[in-house]
């Protein structure tokens, strides 16, 4: 499996791959996969990217919701597909690799269907006060290598229910030797 015609994704389009790297499976220690590798360059366009999409990802709140839904759909159509590459990069069991699959799509699923209304913290007859929960600008996160799937989820859609947006999200393939099970 390799990574031939695939690129990265910036600004809603395919970006150049300018260089690869050996995605090794840490159970058997075969490279599984060359998928592209991110410049220095391409990760402040997908920064810049993220930061001016910002604007309309925050406008709409209902919309927003409407496309996390979309993004749990997705992702569950796709979980037979996504789970053994989950395998092959972490060394995970396949049950546990779909268990993952599925933890992010109940996540994605979760925020699609959170309201997050105002909280009322004053109404008497000082005053009214409420407090609305504003998203303060793009957000990158970088996960576990292990449990790359679900913890991102957590990470990133908490953000993204409240109208945060997320530039690219670092999954290190190869975890330092001190980090990989014995």
């Amino acid at each position: 499996m390799t990574a031939v015609g695939l690129s990265m994704t910036i600004n809603g389009g395919a970006a150049p791959t300018v260089a690869i790297f050996g995605a090794v499976n840490p159970a058997t220690g075969d490279v599984f996969a060359q998928p592209p590798a991110c410049s220095r360059g391409q990760l402040d366009e997908a920064m810049t990217a993220a930061q001016t999409a910002f604007r309309t990802w925050t406008a709409d709140d209902k919309e927003r919701r409407v496309v996390l839904g979309e993004m749990g759909d997705a992702l569950e159509a796709a979980a037979d597909r996504l789970a053994p590459l989950l395998t092959a990069e972490q060394g995970k069991p396949l049950d546990d690799a779909r268990m993952e699959v599925g933890g992010a799509v109940a996540w994605l699923r979760y925020y699609a269907d959170l309201e997050t209304l105002p909280e009322i913290v004053q109404d008497d007859e000082h005053g009214y006060v409420e407090v609305v929960h504003r998203p303060l600008g793009v957000v990158a996160a970088i996960t576990p290598w292990n449990f790359s799937g679900r913890a991102g989820g957590v990470e990133v859609l908490a953000g993204a229910a409240g109208g945060q947006h997320h530039g690219p999200q670092a999954v290190p393939v190869h975890p330092a030797d001190h980090s990989r099970p014995r």
